[in-house]
């Protein structure tokens, strides 16, 4: 009979080294773990060579592999190549645990080590779950007869673990796990089944976007997680036992809830762990930490969700999010770093502790969120060092994913591209035409890539507070906030997607875009008309970095460093600079730039200003140059950010003084004032 003790946590030791990658820190090759395979209800251990003429001890413990946390005794013994110990001790699942191996003084001679396969099937989740061949889908559907009459076959749609929760027995679904009783909100759940069985009957796949929301609940928030202003959002709790507990038994029911053969309550066919997890100080929320020691946090979250599928269904698919800055960024950021970065030391972490089947889930929305003309992003590169991966260049993420040290048993990981959108610009007389040949350019871009198993258009219908995007394949009703209003040229393309009708409702998109055939490249794009895509090499002078050097005038309320979320998209640096309370002033910080000579190119001061705040009545903005007022613009909330720039090239060799003033524009409540990298460049 197996005798369950309680052995002391001991310390792991650090074995991840670390290389020098262009200035990003990579780790290294991963060490092997043993393997573990659950068959029925037994689960094997093969162990090690190193390990099986000494006597060793094989415990488990809890997912979250915290410090200090009870281990439990499986085995002990050696000169054997595998052992075979029950999945369940009492009502104990081991399947749900972290394995190690200890020596007899109790010192971890692995790291934490998980079941990386589940050779047995559930009766009732027998059946392959539904996935169209068609790649065509949308997000955020306010009319699910519209979605049908256009074709849609996949969606995305969101669920928060926060509301799940439950302390009310009255307003619960029981669920029976690890030894268990957990309460689940019966009122979002019964929600959320009548959304997947009605796409269910549409014949629409839904991936199921798993977030959270913030909470002060302990357990299912991060202890990391600090409460941000304009952002209901908190990294899973993979930090605690009990934390990890819960996730774990949430994401249990799920699978086998949403995963069944007869599709009682609907059927999901893919799990989202969390949203664009590389921004994960903002989209996830976990709070500040590096990137290392966050792959190791949402790996744990991603182990668990392809846990819980194995447990149920396994043909489950669970993906990772992604957005689509790719080399580009602040690799010590705590916040938001470069996505191929976070990838390398996720992909470390996972096979080091087990590998397991995760898939990417990208969103190649266009360098610039405002300008559809995807064609001529400069920063979408042919190569893996690309700064962006967009869908200019969207093959260069296939041709990555076909790479040994990314695949899974030798296959190719799914990548499915589940947000991204072409914009409808505002006051822009062939919006609706550059919309729409967007959209029809990277389908036909997309189609073309067979790893790619679905194209999920963000979205349905404009929302009035998506910081000034316009993504919408109809317009909102006036007044409104995402209530569907008239189509756009946008909407018919859409709808001949995937259909007899396509080339003839795309050919239009040939002759804006300036090629003959879908194969032909379009020309390189012209030089860089964005502070967002100029050569470094280029950089004159960044404002924001030297904002020591600045002068602030008596009516600066607030001036500093800041960083925004900009149109709800990336984190963008910025100079905060709160409009005075007098309103014959302006609040003013001043530089003096020594400028250098210049040859074929000009001196271009550029930048882009937004208001941060709601509540704000708008915010007017000036730039002077040697006192003269060269540029002015009143922003307000939820618009999209105002570009400035003036050309500075006939004061070349010489040094000038630059002035950034804010100022009212109605009252100061809420005038969070910012400038987005103000910044002066070759072009």
């Amino acid at each position: 009979m197996m005798k369950r003790i309680l052995i002391c946590a001991m310390a792991l030791a650090v074995t991840t080294m670390a290389v020098d990658m262009k200035g990003m820190d990579a780790p290294t090759k991963h060490v092997t773990p043993p393997k573990l395979v659950l068959k029925g209800d037994m689960i094997e251990l093969t162990i090690p060579k190193a390990f099986r003429d000494v006597t060793v001890r094989v415990v488990t413990h809890s997912l979250a592999d915290a410090p200090n946390e009870k281990r439990f005794l499986v085995w002990e013994g050696k000169g054997q190549k595998t052992i075979s110990v029950k999945r369940f001790e009492g009502p104990q699942d081991r399947l749900f645990k972290s394995w190690e191996i200890l020596d007899l003084e109790n010192r971890p001679v692995t790291k934490p080590f998980h079941v990386v396969k589940v050779e047995a099937r559930h009766q009732g989740y027998e059946k392959p779950l539904f996935r169209p061949k068609e790649i065509k889908g949308v997000s955020c559907v306010v009319d699910m007869q519209d979605a049908s009459d256009l074709g849609a076959k996949h969606i995305h749609t969101n669920l928060s673990l926060g509301h799940l929760w439950t302390d009310d027995p009255k307003n619960a679904i029981m669920h029976k796990f690890d030894g268990r009783t957990y309460m689940i909100n019966k009122g979002t759940v019964e929600g959320f089944d009548r959304q997947l069985q009605e796409f269910y009957r549409r014949g629409i796949s839904v991936f199921v976007v798993f977030t959270n929301t913030y909470s002060e609940n302990p357990i299912i928030r991060h202890p990391g997680t600090k409460k941000v202003a304009h952002m209901n959002l908190a990294g899973f709790n993979t930090a605690t036992p009990e934390g990890i507990d819960y996730y774990a038994a949430v994401c249990d029911f799920l699978a086998k809830r949403y995963t069944r053969d007869d599709a009682k309550y609907g059927q999901m066919s893919a799990l989202i762990v969390g949203n664009e997890v590389q921004m994960h100080g903002i989209w996830y929320n976990i709070g500040e930490m590096p990137v290392d020691q966050f792959a190791i946090e949402y790996a744990k979250a991603v182990r668990v969700a392809q846990l819980a599928a194995w447990n149920n269904n396994p043909d489950l698919r669970i993906y990772v999010s992604m957005e689509h800055h790719w080399t580009m960024g602040d690799p010590k950021s705590g916040r938001m770093v470069p996505g191929r970065l976070f990838l390398e030391h996720f992909n470390h972490v996972v096979k080091e502790g087990g590998d397991i089947p995760w898939n990417l889930a990208h969103h190649p929305y266009p360098e610039n969120l405002f300008n559809p003309r995807f064609w001529n992003d400069r920063t979408a590169k042919p190569n893996f060092d690309t700064p962006r991966i967009t869908f200019r260049n969207i093959d260069q993420l296939v041709k990555f994913f076909k790479q040994k040290e990314w695949r899974y048993h030798d296959k190719m990981r799914d990548i499915a591209l589940t947000e991204q959108g072409v914009n409808y610009e505002d006051n822009v007389k062939d919006a609706e035409l550059a919309q729409a040949a967007a959209y029809a350019y990277a389908y036909k871009k997309i189609k073309a890539l067979p790893e790619i198993s679905a194209f999920i258009l963000h979205r349905h219908v404009d929302h009035a507070q998506e910081g000034g995007l316009h993504l919408g394949l109809r317009f909102n009703k006036e007044g409104t906030i995402a209530s569907a209003g008239k189509k756009r040229m946008v909407w018919d393309v859409f709808k001949a997607a995937g259909t007899p009708d396509e080339d003839k409702a795309f050919q239009f998109a040939l002759k804006y875009i300036g090629i003959k055939s879908w194969k032909d490249k379009p020309a390189e794009p012209d030089e860089p008309k964005s502070i967002f895509a100029f050569d470094k090499k280029d950089l004159v002078y960044d404002f924001r970095d030297n904002m020591s050097e600045a002068v602030a005038n008596r009516n600066s309320l607030d001036t500093r460093q800041n960083e925004v979320i900009r149109a709800a998209g990336w984190l963008v640096k910025t100079i905060f600079q709160h409009p005075p309370h007098d309103p014959k002033g302006w609040s003013e910080l001043t530089y003096k730039v020594q400028l250098p000579e210049v040859k074929k190119k000009k001196l271009i001061l550029a930048w882009e200003s937004m208001v941060g705040n709601d509540v704000s009545s708008g915010v007017a903005f000036h730039v002077l140059v040697n006192g003269k007022e060269e540029w002015k613009a009143i922003c307000k909330p939820r618009q999209q950010p105002t570009a400035g720039e003036i050309d500075l090239t006939a004061y070349a060799g010489k040094e000038i003084v630059v002035t950034f003033g804010t100022n009212a524009a109605g009252d100061i409540a809420g005038d969070w004032a910012n400038w987005i990298q103000p910044t002066i460049y070759k072009r």
